[in-house]
């Protein structure tokens, strides 16, 4: 079959289905002998007889006659066992090898010739990633390099994580990947690379003193370093594309700032919740308000993924307020106002001391699901024919420990609602006011084992 297909000269649909099929079955192949090969049990036999081995032939050096005969006969055993068990694995190797480049490439061509599968690109990254140290994989990684690179675009993120200036193919593959994508499609991926340079931007003095020498710090360096290396190159390719990475920088440096800057005390009362507080001067997002920039773009929207370098999607930022108000919370998050070029008002939650990572993945996952969701041709019974679909908001992570997010109107936290409404459907049951009170009453009682202050906690 793969034979059959890389003769054809000219792809049809018939040649997306099929290569779909085949990169479906050789990717099962390899996940079957992987999980064979790497199977606990197996692991731990194979290990056992050669401890066993090791203290046969140990036992040997200094044994004579009879127990010398009978250990030559167990060693002799116990090689032949060996030697089986080394056959078996390099057939389970060889088996895992050629399934893998037989299913990176399917899946490669297969997003090449047909927009029919788009979805091939989780799989077809999770192979590489999976396998990104394995030597059969090598040669087959020049065929991502053939993906559109707009198919790849909802996995920048998890491409972006892997970056390093290693010099293995496996790191070089990626960086090529992601240096496409960031030329073609600056507004989608420029974000996530000044994420990895700005990473320790908001970290504490002593965070970063102590991490240095870390083997971890040193693996985040070298991502950090391939990320600017990335932004210098999409830099070079045009001026426009100079224009655009300069602006983005300087909008998450502007963004950065004012996550971590210090609101004044006097309005730190949730009775000023909402009120509007002007920027201080010193501040680059006051200066930037000033003299936007013709490239700005809002990075809580969510432009389509047109052709490449086609920006009409693209929302720039035409104002911004001249303020900013508080929503409440420990760490005062900040809401920012900005109106697009498109017309729209875009409102934003600036958030510093908060990891907004995770969150990012959560949204990333839910936009999947409706990929799922969405219908595949006009009399298709999907999720989303059905009016089934998951709200999503954008999460743009600017640091470690500071991000923007979008806004969501007409929403409210889940505990306000419940207390507004738990008379309504728990009429009968003790309200969330006792039942806080009842858990503080047992903590704060110096007599109290931690056995009852489970059952209470249970009980509540």
């Amino acid at each position: 079959a793969a034979q059959l297909l890389q003769g054809v000269a000219a792809p049809t649909a018939w040649t997306g289905r099929a290569l779909h099929a085949l990169a479906g079955f050789a990717e099962r192949q390899c996940a079957e002998l992987t999980a064979t090969r790497d199977n606990d049990a197996t692991v731990s036999m194979r290990t056992q007889k050669a401890r066993e081995l090791a203290a046969c032939r140990r036992e040997l050096v200094g044994a004579q006659g009879a127990d010398a005969s009978r250990l030559r006969a167990v060693q002799r055993r116990l090689e032949v066992q060996a030697a089986s068990d080394q056959r078996e694995l390099a057939e389970l190797r060889a088996g895992i090898g050629g399934f893998l480049r037989l299913a990176v490439w399917a899946f490669a061509r297969c997003l090449e010739c047909t927009d029919v599968f788009d979805l091939c690109a989780y799989p077809l990254v999770a192979l590489i990633v999976t396998h990104s140290r394995a030597p059969e994989l090598h040669a087959e990684l020049e065929h991502v390099d053939s993906v559109p690179s707009h198919k790849l675009l909802p996995l920048a993120r998890q491409l972006c994580a892997r970056l390093s200036t290693d010099n293995d193919a496996f790191h070089a593959a990626v960086r090529r990947v992601v240096a496409r994508m960031a030329a073609d499609y600056p507004h989608h991926t420029l974000s996530h690379l000044f994420a990895l340079c700005n990473a320790d931007r908001t970290a504490p003095r002593t965070d970063r003193r102590s991490t240095l020498r870390s083997e971890g710090a040193q693996l985040e360096q070298r991502r950090s370093d391939a990320a600017a290396a990335i932004l210098h190159s999409v830099a070079g390719v045009s001026a426009d594309l100079k224009q655009i990475v300069g602006a983005v920088d300087e909008l998450c440096s502007a963004y950065i700032e004012l996550a971590v800057a210090t609101v004044p005390e006097k309005y730190r009362s949730s009775k000023l919740e909402g009120q509007l507080i002007k920027f201080d001067a010193r501040l680059r997002i006051s200066r930037l308000r000033s003299a936007l920039p013709p490239a700005l773009p809002v990075l809580t929207a969510e432009p389509r993924a047109d052709a490449p370098r086609d920006y009409t999607s693209v929302p720039f930022v035409t104002s911004l307020a001249d303020g900013y108000s508080l929503a409440g919370g420990i760490n005062l998050p900040k809401i920012l106002r900005v109106l697009g070029s498109d017309g729209r008002r875009y409102k934003q939650l600036v958030k510093g001391k908060d990891d907004l990572r995770q969150d990012a993945v959560i949204q990333q996952l839910f936009s999947v699901i409706n990929r799922f969701l969405a219908p595949r041709d006009a009399g298709s019974q999907s999720g989303a024919a059905a009016g089934l679909r998951m709200r999503t908001y954008q999460v743009v992570p600017l640091t470690k420990r500071c991000g923007v997010l979008q806004w969501v109107d007409n929403t409210l936290p889940f505990g306000n609602w419940f207390r507004g409404n738990e008379t309504k459907y728990r009429p009968t049951a003790p309200s969330m006011s006792q039942l806080r009170a009842t858990v503080h009453a047992v903590h704060a009682e110096k007599a109290a084992t931690a056995a009852q202050k489970r059952e209470v906690f249970d009980r509540v």
